[in-house]
């Protein structure tokens, strides 16, 4: 189950803001055309050797939410891709309240298909359970930074310096890049350039998904230069354990030529603590560990 509220769930991680946290019920991405609709985990049917999950229960009773789900089947309707968010209820449904979330799956999304109408409501087949890194959009850097510096701000509890220190290290900046850098020599982990406007110090386990303590670990960082941090961060290359750069599949030979990705390496072995972010940026993009 998910360690993060359903709101900054649907905020930070998959990019689909909701209109309202009281009473929204799902969220529309419009970069990728993609819905993401909150079901529950018990409302999941079979009929006629496949798997639906009810998205619009029968009721005369109109609400915000409810219109705001129809606007959003219409858009599936109309092409748009959508997804399940499956939820689990705080307890059995009733007529004289509405359900509560008390929890969710923030690792795996239901694909949907069709549209169905059962006697209870409409309705969508489940096409398959995926991870939530097939679907996730990779934001880009302003809009990441954007909404990773406003969820700073959210937190609550901070001292100003604590608060000051984790603004540093999101935009590269501070005692985290410093310690990063110092772990390099000063030079970019891969190039072994010097020119430190050149080099970003981010983060290998993403912002969003590390805790305060990890993202002010140094060991959570690499410097390299922009072209090679966008492509780490997009997950389009990786280092092995030894070192080794590994290239993902959806970069072609052509582009790989251009980018210079040829047996590029980490210019030392990457220590125990550092080993350990690198192996769950592999995973996480679908590299062979």
């Amino acid at each position: 189950m998910a360690t993060v509220s359903p709101t900054r769930f649907y905020t930070d991680v998959l990019g689909a803001e909701l209109r309202n946290p009281r009473w929204s019920w799902g969220a529309h991405d419009p970069v990728t055309d993609r819905l993401y609709l909150r079901v529950w985990e018990d409302e999941i049917v079979e009929d006629g050797g496949a798997s639906f999950v009810m998205v619009l229960r029968n009721a005369a009773r109109p609400s915000n939410g409810r219109t705001e789900r129809q606007r959003h089947l219409d858009l599936f309707v109309a092409g748009a891709e959508a997804y399940g968010v499956l939820c689990t209820p705080d307890g059995p449904r009733r007529t004289d309240r509405p359900r509560k979330i008390r929890g969710f799956d923030s690792n795996v999304l239901l694909r949907f298909g069709r549209l169905n109408e059962l006697p209870k409501g409409l309705y969508a087949e489940i096409l398959e359970r995926v991870p939530l890194q097939r679907v996730m959009r990779t934001p880009s850097g302003a809009t990441s930074l954007q909404a990773d510096l406003r969820a700073i701000l959210r937190v609550k509890g901070l001292t100003e310096t604590e608060r000051d220190a984790l603004v540093s290290a999101r935009i590269g900046q501070g005692a985290f890049r410093t310690a990063v850098l110092a772990r390099w020599h000063g030079r970019c982990a891969v190039t072994g350039c010097g020119t430190l406007n050149a080099i970003r110090a981010s983060h290998i386990k993403p912002w969003r998904l590390s805790t305060n303590a990890e993202r002010l670990d140094p060991a959570n960082g690499l410097p390299l230069v922009a072209t090679l941090d966008a492509l780490f961060d997009a997950g389009l290359i990786a280092f092995a354990g030894d070192g080794s750069m590994l290239v993902s599949g959806r970069l072609s030979a052509e582009e790989r030529e251009k980018l210079q990705l040829h047996r590029r390496r980490l210019s030392q072995s990457p220590d125990a603590l550092t080993a350990v972010y690198l192996s769950e940026h592999r995973v996480r993009y679908g590299f062979v560990s």
